[in-house]
């Protein structure tokens, strides 16, 4: 599960400094200066070059954070399998497939409806639990030979 969030606070990042990076070089550093404020943005004056560099810059940012979280989405689907199997909850496994269809399906934006029920089956799942652990059968101690 750490690896999963790692990758997804990961991915943000990236590609928040990729979108801004390009929408500052788009834009130019010009309007961030502090001696003279006269700087305005005339987009007619911009060549078309430019334009395709920040939708293409927009576009590599978006896909970035995409791979990046679905990568940390096939981390927490595992971390969800290993808690259904220790708790005997399959609702568990069901959210965390649900999870893993659902990042890879919002590059086409039907995935964040689909994140949106898993965390709902992740609440129910987690409310469904026992209060205390079910006990284990003790084992018997070993016998030393001799004794």
């Amino acid at each position: 599960m750490l690896i999963g969030v790692v990758l997804a606070i990961a991915g943000v990042i990236t590609g928040t400094v990729v979108i801004v990076g390009s929408t500052f070089r788009f834009m130019g550093m010009n309007f961030m200066s502090i001696a003279g404020n006269d700087y305005t943005f005339n987009p007619s004056t911009v060549p078309s070059g430019d334009w395709v560099g920040l939708v293409g810059g927009i576009l590599a940012g978006l896909v970035l954070v995409w791979a990046m979280l679905l990568a940390s989405a096939v981390f927490v689907r595992r971390s969800y399998n290993e808690i259904s199997a220790d708790l005997k909850i399959p609702m568990f496994r069901t959210a965390g497939l649900l999870y893993l269809v659902g990042a890879a399906t919002t590059i086409i934006l039907v995935g964040f409806l689909l994140l949106l029920v898993a965390q709902i089956l992740l609440a129910v799942a987690f409310f469904s639990m026992q209060e205390s652990a079910p006990a284990e059968a003790p084992q018997p101690a070993p016998v030393a030979p001799g004794l």
